[in-house]
């Protein structure tokens, strides 16, 4: 998988030098950002809401991310990237966080809180039709910028899609 053989490419790297790498990647295309949807989970925020950015992507990216758009009070769960005990990357990452594993992270995130999803009013905001689980176990699914198959699933489930 291409992923996999990127993270490989970070073999011998400190943390530091990919945490630069990540950094610059995550500000260099800020244009892109969905500006609305920050907005709104800066709502979520300053509501009170605990918000976690959950993705397919490296965690070391999605602090970067994170920073770079100003959600630095949000929690992440990304992908991990493996270091050894000096800090240097070793090559590999863990699990990607993508499909059914986003809905699994969110109930261990919230187990290891003392909560369950029954216990808390859950939102989530996704692109990708693999995120129909999550979207599937949250109270207020939102589908973001769908592509072809994800707009059919989002008409199909009746989940209203952010933005229009």
């Amino acid at each position: 998988m291409f992923f996999r053989s990127f993270v490989k490419s970070f073999k011998g790297k400190s943390k530091s030098e990919l945490e630069g790498f990540f950094y610059a990647l995550a500000n260099g295309d800020l244009e892109r950002v969905n500006r609305p949807l920050v907005e709104k989970v800066k709502q979520h925020i300053e509501n009170g809401d605990k918000v976690v950015i959950l993705s397919g992507a490296l965690n070391p990216f999605l602090t970067a991310f994170r920073e770079a758009v100003g959600l630095e009070d949000a929690d992440i769960i990304g992908s991990e990237l493996f270091y050894d005990e000096n800090n240097i990357a070793i090559g590999k990452m863990g699990d990607i966080v993508n499909g059914d594993k986003k809905a699994e992270k969110v109930q261990e995130w919230l187990k290891n809180r003392g909560l369950t999803v029954d216990d808390v009013t859950l939102w989530a905001y996704a692109d990708s039709e693999s995120d129909g689980p999550l979207l599937d176990m949250v109270d207020y699914p939102f589908v973001v910028n769908p592509d072809e198959d994800m707009e059919k699933l989002a008409q199909q489930k009746g989940w209203p899609v952010f933005g229009s």
